[in-house]
């Protein structure tokens, strides 16, 4: 792994282009001087990012850092500045006046001389909050002066430096050519991912860069240190299933020199328990203890944060860990049980409990387990906590039990992804319905699909003769064959589906048996996951007569079901069928019911599914704002996703939109990339996906033989799709590569495929038609076909391509004025769409240069766009925030990005 923002690096990922090393020096060098403050506690990058500026100044940099254990010795700071400069000593408390007043004068005409009137001097003073008082005045002096000489001031410190760094070079404009204020924060999660990418190659969940924020407090030298740990602990592997963050990792912030104690009683109490806590609770909870807190001052210190919601917490959890561990065990039980005398909310209650105990007896091991399995599917997470805490503190005998008990209530919020760790620890527990019933669901979400067949294919193998076995033995049934067909292997689900559903049918109508198995007990989404499963059965089996019976049976179950994981599963199922059949608006209505309902029950199996097939629904709608915008989200999940299908699903839609935009380097790496991220036993939930992507890249750049390769007939027999409206590339590829008469007896067999009215988002029959006449030379016939398709299609891109492939006909057959109209229609279409190769196209067919319409810029991201579009039309960054479900800090960093790639200096000029 690279080590740290090395110069020459890695970007700081926490900073706007603007204030990137490179781009910040090459500003200020275009002023006569520049004064620049940058703030942020310790371990967010300031230093490293310094170091990069000064490898860019090269001979004419200096730098200079406080030192904390001189911050009480006079002039200590004024005398490394002085021989950072040149000068063979600095000035000490004893010197008069005029010899420091000539030390600073030396050290300013040195400084002066490192220029060499070929550029900018670099002075970069680190550390500032470290420096003494009778440093400061000296070091005024000198950075007074430098502001009338061709200079880069730079000024570093923690928050509480500002008091200090203001007077040395102040925000007048008529002084410094330039004043600029940078602020280091911490890194967010999504920031993380990318600093991870980047230094160590690695792609990483949104969960895993949380957890790291949690352990870091986005603190760079603490990421550093937690992804070493990962890299050690498991190389190579996937850091998302494997790493508990368990080895020793030193915490590297500095506590404040002589910390007051009502500092340090805050930092422990906010360090023992480990959570966000309210700030009046930490307050309270002091006063219970006869202690003092002064949260202001820790915060100062920037030891402890405080978030948005009010409540406060240590900076970053490794440091926690340092200073809970540091007490005695009576401090920290004694917080503990406080705590949780003061709280309202249960669950934390419970959680602190827990922490503060070293035993648990039956009555709080019963509540453990009855919290846990009645608390809200959005608190999941502290749910399993909680079991496993209870399974550390009980006796060997029951502690596999509970840990079982952990993994089941996991697998009925699929939150799988909780407990795939527990899995060597349960293939050594004896064997069991309940344990086999877990074990499969953690290993078919951890990627072992064969490994979670055997496992299955012994429970369902075993007689019914144990408690529960109609419960478990259709949960079991489901999951097989999901197994099955998320392998793309049909064969055989049939009859897996039909014991399902006798299993479901003989469920008796009372809770469990066995308590660990009460969460997965929710018939109706049993029933609903099974219709669903039967009906995407039916359509990949081409069962054409059994299709109106197992859409209407679905159909009519997700009416009136109530929100539920399963209803999220069976209304995904439902739009993927309609998907397939054309019918492209009433998919999207069942998508966004089905990521409505996720929101208040939870997602599903196939939540990264639906928001795939949305993204693929609205961009066949012709709204790519959309489909940008949930792509970006999808993104940002799809390792998060229990469903390990869905990485490869997102950058094939990645692709698609990249070749809608014209991006062809974008296009070919997102398809690399989607090769990449398949799991060798899983396909890609059906290659539609991937062969609109690969078809719509091809199409995009004239590649028609390209598009035969993909689409071949094997293909699209072995995927089903040979009645699917994707054939419309391939009859459109033969046609335009002069092979008339085959393209003619595909087109004919294709409309025989087809149900009665059945849309075609891809390409309609009468354009297809046109397609075929043209490539005869029969261009009456073309024109009129055309003429048909460009008035009758109802989705965007396929009509603006119609009226395009009419205007071009027109054009060849001699009518030129109607040619020029058409196309000019055509060309604008496509041009608001932002379908970028068929507006260039078009335009080339005009006869006019192939420019690039003014979209936006290219290389702005969904969520700068979104930003983008609500800031041109006036919206604050708090409005944004609010609308896009973001911080404002998170908007205003957005906005900072939006205002560097579009060159416009201020929101006004977007407007």
């Amino acid at each position: 792994m690279k080590s740290g923002f090395s110069p020459r690096g890695v970007p700081h990922a926490g900073l706007s282009p603007n204030d990137q090393p490179a781009e910040f020096f090459r500003v200020a060098s275009s002023y006569p001087s520049t004064f620049a403050l940058g703030l942020g506690v310790h371990g967010t990058g300031k230093s490293v990012w310094s170091r990069q500026v000064l490898e860019l100044a090269g001979q004419r940099g200096v730098r200079v850092a406080a030192d904390p254990f001189e911050a009480d010795v006079p002039y200590a700071f004024a005398d490394r500045l002085a021989r950072a400069a040149g000068c063979p000593s600095g000035p000490t408390p004893s010197a008069d006046t005029a010899v420091k007043t000539e030390i600073a004068l030396d050290a300013l005409a040195r400084l002066q001389r490192k220029a060499g009137g070929r550029g900018h001097v670099c002075l970069i003073l680190d550390d500032l909050q470290w420096a003494d008082s009778e440093s400061l005045q000296f070091t005024r002096y000198v950075v007074s002066r430098l502001a009338y000489l061709r200079s880069i001031v730079v000024v570093l410190g923690r928050p509480s430096a500002r008091e200090a760094a203001t007077p040395l070079g102040g925000p007048d404009p008529t002084v410094w050519g330039l004043v600029r204020e940078i602020a280091f924060e911490p890194l967010d999660a999504p920031q993380i991912r990318a600093y991870v990418a980047e230094t160590s190659g690695r792609s990483i969940s949104l969960r895993l860069a949380e957890r790291i924020r949690e352990r870091s407090g986005g603190l760079l030298t603490l990421i550093d240190a937690c992804v070493s740990d990962a890299e050690a602990a498991a190389p190579g592997e996937h850091w998302d299933w494997h790493v508990g963050f368990n080895g020793t990792l030193s915490a590297t912030l500095e506590m404040p020199p002589a910390a007051a104690e009502s500092v340090r009683h805050a930092v422990e109490i906010c360090s023992v328990l480990s959570s966000p806590t309210p700030q009046a609770e930490v307050i309270a909870l002091a006063g219970r203890l006869g202690m003092t807190a002064d949260l202001d001052a820790a915060i100062d210190s920037g030891v402890l944060i405080r978030r948005s919601d009010g409540t406060v917490a240590v900076r970053d959890s490794l440091l926690a860990d340092e200073v809970a561990s540091s007490l005695d065990r009576g401090t920290a039980t004694d917080i503990l049980t406080t705590a949780a005398e003061l709280t309202d909310d249960g669950l934390r209650r419970l959680e602190l409990q827990l922490a503060a105990t070293e035993s648990i007896g039956p009555a709080l091991l019963d509540h453990v387990r009855m919290s846990a399995a009645t608390a809200p599917a959005h608190r999941v997470d502290q749910s399993v906590r909680c079991l496993r805490r209870a399974a550390e503190l009980s006796v060997a005998a029951d502690r596999d039990e509970i840990l079982l008990e952990a993994c089941l209530l996991a697998v009925s919020h699929s939150a799988t992804q909780l407990v795939l760790d527990l899995i060597p620890a349960m293939r050594h527990m004896p064997g069991s319905p309940v344990r086999d019933l877990a074990l499969a669901n953690a290993l078919q979400i951890s990627g072992d699909a064969d490994a979670a067949q055997d496992v299955l294919g012994h429970l369902l193998a075993r007689p019914a003769d144990f408690p529960d076995a109609p419960l478990v033995r259709a949960e079991a049934a489901l999951l097989a064959a999901v197994t099955r067909m998320v392998r793309e292997d049909y064969s055989g689900v049939g009859p897996i589906l039909d014991l399902a559903s006798k299993c479901i049918d003989a469920l008796p109508g009372r809770s469990p048996q066995d308590p660990r198995l009460l969460p997965l007990y929710r018939p109706l989404d049993l029933r609903l996951r099974a219709a669903a499963l039967a009906l995407v059965n039916t359509a990949r089996q081409g069962s054409v007569a059994e299709m109106p019976a197992a859409l209407a049976a679905l159909t009519k179950l997700t009416e009136s079901a109530p929100p539920s994981p399963g209803l999220v599963d069976a209304l995904t199922c439902l739009a993927g069928v309609h998907v397939r059949r054309g019918e492209i608006a009433v998919s999207i209505a069942l998508l966004e019911r089905a990521l409505r309902v996720a929101l208040v029950a939870g997602g599903g199996w196939t939540l990264g599914q639906a928001r795939c097939l949305l993204i693929l629904a609205y961009w066949l709608l012709g709204r790519y704002d959309d489909a940008r915008s949930l792509l970006s989200t999808a993104a940002m999940t799809m390792l998060d996703s229990i469903d390990i299908s869905v990485r490869p699903l997102v950058h094939a839609l990645r692709s698609l939109m990249a070749a809608t935009e014209g991006d062809a380097e974008s296009t070919e790496a997102s398809l690399l990339a989607m090769g990449a991220a398949r799991v060798p036993q899983y396909s890609s939930g059906g290659p539609l996906f991937e062969l609109v992507a690969r078809a719509e890249a091809a199409r995009g750049r004239g590649d028609f033989e390209r598009i035969l390769e993909v689409l071949s007939p094997s293909t699209l027999a072995s995927a089903g799709l040979q009645s699917h409206g994707i054939v419309a590339y391939r009859i459109e590829a033969l046609a335009a590569l002069g092979q008339a008469e085959t393209a003619d007896r595909e087109l004919a067999r294709f409309r025989s495929a087809l149900e009665p009215g059945q849309p075609l988002p891809y390409g309609d029959l009468d354009w297809l038609e046109g397609r075929v006449h043209e490539a005869f030379g029969l261009y009456a016939q073309a024109i009129r076909s055309y003429h048909r398709a460009a008035s009758r299609t109802t989705f965007p891109l396929p009509a603006a391509r119609a009226r395009k492939a009419l205007g071009r006909a027109q054009m060849a057959a001699g009518g030129t004025a109607a040619g020029h109209h058409n196309l000019r229609a055509a060309r604008d279409a496509l041009k608001q769409l932002g379908a970028v190769p068929y507006w260039q196209i078009a335009t080339q067919t005009l006869g006019e240069a192939p420019v690039t319409p003014q979209m936006l810029p290219a290389d702005l991201s969904a969520r700068e766009r979104e930003v983008y579009r609500l800031a041109r039309d006036g919206w604050t960054n708090g409005e944004i925030a609010e609308e896009l479900s973001i911080s404002p800090a998170t908007a205003a960093f957005h906005m900072r990005n939006i205002l560097a790639k579009t060159g416009a200096r201020s929101r006004r000029e977007l407007r």
